[in-house]
């Protein structure tokens, strides 16, 4: 009897695990929601895409959390707000425990066999960071870094053909018996552009490539000076300088789409090939958007619509005729992929999912307490005076967004039922005092209910000075292989330092093999140690963010200070260095070379606590 049990349990099981679907996620880099037939677009057709839209429920307010794409990855594999999980950069990782959590380990655990394919983007700017990741994978093609739309050795197949090409090999190889999640992420249509496939060459040539609406010279004097004059902004370029590139990036963006709508073809007619169609749930989606030249803004980082909105589409081949074809207006953001691939996984989903299921939508099952805003975070800044760091919230009809970087920090409110094209700030209108009001409360409570694990000190305006070096990218870069010290002084701002922050620049491609010193003195390079720390080899890489953390008090405002840093031993070349300006870009210190001035300045961002009243 109770053998007989044991059988009757293990054909139970196998018959559930039999029913739960194969999961492929699709993730395409800086796609825009408007760039499909079915969200609107008529210059060039997707018809690959907008069927799967067409048999499957398109998410028409689907919405980022970050609009750069390694802290938005981040949220798309954990489920997590980037403040809650560490990651809000191109370099911060996953800590070991928070890699258990990720969906595709939680569906492993739950038996599914697990692929990945194309740009893991966490972490991924040294091969040694991907390394735990690639070891857990039952298939592996992932990419360092960006990866290249064609190389020296591979000249005929785009690098969107490959990955279909890897796709399918995934779905004929797959274990019969096991249900399996595989997630391909593209590159397409990221950068750069003029590398689309060449058999799309002489597509859209003949169409009209029209201006956007805030491609003008009215719509840009409306921002502040500093969104005029930053990195991706107009910066002293002309309207029709930027107008007379328009098109052609345009139609290079649009082609990179269109190899991309192919190989979500190809993807579909595999799986129908391989007879799995009928019980696999395709997920597409992008990491984030891309500003076609509005406002003279090119890439992303901003809250704007055109960066944050994306498409968003479930198919679910199981749906009855009557629900396909459907369009979801409730907000979502990436943060609810994880959630849904677990439940369609019938895997529970752990409570520290900030998320949630996507699928009671696309049943038609829309919750009463579903989200009415939705909450953005963007604060990576490769050096201080970057790209303007921003946080907001966006509801239905409104969207507040802060500058956290400017002193004051700055605001803007936007009603976009009557403004969709996000001219005209109404944070100082008398007729909207209550709204801005409401969405203030609605911005601290996400700021006080979500958990800051790797806090931006700029936005914490009542508790931090923070003072940085620099304003434009950084035109040089000292290597620690080539000097003993590295230095540069500046001025205390109140009495007691916190942290002083960096980045290091794109030359340390691997680990250096000792750390680096970094030392607090009065002064300057011979004065008075007050205190030192070591960061650590595994803390040195491309664009990694370091805190040398001091909290030294009894400072006097006014008084000069002096870091330094050290490598700790003989290093290789190009292992460990710093950010550099050629010039003299900061007035109140100045940069020193093995403890004697020297021309230039280091972009270091010191942060002091406020003084007390």
């Amino acid at each position: 009897m109770k053998i007989a049990l044991i059988f009757l349990c293990l054909a139970l099981l196998h018959l559930v695990h039999a029913k739960r679907p194969n999961i492929v996620f699709l993730l395409a880099d800086d796609q825009r929601y408007d760039t499909l037939g079915v969200t609107g677009n008529t210059v060039f057709d997707t018809p690959k895409i907008d069927a799967l839209a067409d048999e499957g429920v398109l998410f028409e307010q689907s919405f980022v959390v970050s609009s750069a794409c390694a802290p938005n990855r981040a949220a798309i594999f954990s489920g997590m707000y980037n403040r809650s999980s560490g990651v809000r950069d191109f370099s911060a990782d996953f800590t070991p425990e928070q890699r258990d959590q990720l969906y595709p380990f939680l569906l492993q655990e739950a038996g599914y066999y697990i692929g990945f394919i194309g740009k893991w983007g966490v972490a991924a700017t040294i091969a040694s960071t991907m390394e735990p990741y690639r070891k857990r994978f039952d298939f592996w093609k992932g990419l360092v870094g960006q990866g290249h739309y064609y190389t020296a050795n591979r000249q005929e197949r785009h690098l969107t053909q490959v990955m279909a090409d890897q796709a399918e090999t995934f779905f004929a190889t797959a274990p019969k018996d096991r249900p399996f999640c595989l997630s391909v992420s593209f590159k397409a249509p990221h950068g750069p552009w003029n590398q689309y496939d060449r058999r799309f060459a002489g597509e859209l040539d003949d169409v009209v490539i029209p201006y956007p609406d805030t491609l003008n010279e009215e719509s840009i004097a409306a921002l502040p000076s500093f969104m005029r004059t930053f990195r991706i902004s107009l910066n002293g370029a002309s309207v029709d300088q930027l107008r007379e590139v328009h098109s052609q990036f345009v139609r290079e963006y649009y082609r990179l789409i269109i190899g991309l709508d192919e190989a979500v073809g190809r993807i579909r007619a595999s799986l129908e090939a391989q007879g799995l169609s009928d019980n696999t749930v395709i997920i597409y989606a992008s990491d984030n958007g891309h500003f076609l030249h509005e406002w003279g803004f090119h890439g992303k980082w901003l809250m704007y619509e055109p960066s944050i909105h994306v498409p968003l589409i479930v198919y679910d081949p199981r749906l009855p005729a009557a629900d396909r074809g459907k369009r979801v207006d409730a907000l979502t953001q990436s943060i609810d992929y994880a959630p849904t691939f677990l439940e369609y996984a019938n895997v529970a989903v752990p409570e520290h999912m900030q998320g949630r299921s996507l699928k009671p939508l696309v049943e038609d099952r829309v919750p009463s307490d579903w989200r009415e805003d939705v909450f953005h975070d963007y604060i990576f800044e490769m050096y201080p005076g970057d790209i303007p760091k921003n946080i907001g919230v966006r509801t239905d009809r409104y969207k507040l967004v802060r500058y956290t970087g400017p002193r004051p920090q700055y605001e803007q409110l936007f009603d976009l039922y009557k403004d969709p094209l996000e001219l005209q700030n109404l944070i100082d209108d008398p007729a909207y005092r209550e709204v801005v009001r409401d969405m203030q409360r609605r911005l601290s409570r996400y700021r006080t209910d979500l958990v800051d694990v790797a806090p931006d000190y700029q936005e914490y305006v009542n508790s931090y000075e923070v003072v940085g070096i620099g304003a434009d990218f950084p035109d040089a870069e000292i290597d620690l292989s080539t000097v003993q010290t590295v230095g540069q002084s500046f001025i205390a701002v109140t009495d007691r330092l916190r942290h002083v922050e960096w980045r290091w620049p794109f030359f340390i491609a691997h680990y250096p093999e000792r750390g680096v010193v970094v030392r607090l003195r009065k002064q300057g390079p011979r004065g008075d140690l007050l205190a030192e720390v070591t960061i650590p080899p595994n803390e040195i890489y491309n664009l990694n963010l370091s805190r040398a953390h001091f909290e030294v008090a009894g400072l006097t405002p006014g008084e000069i200070l002096y870091i330094e840093f050290e490598a700790l031993g003989i290093l290789p070349a190009r292992r460990a260095g710093l950010w550099r300006y050629s010039e003299d870009v900061f007035k109140p210190g100045h940069l020193y070379k093995n403890g004697e001035a020297a021309r230039g300045d280091l972009p270091l961002s010191f942060v002091f606590h406020q003084a007390k009243p």
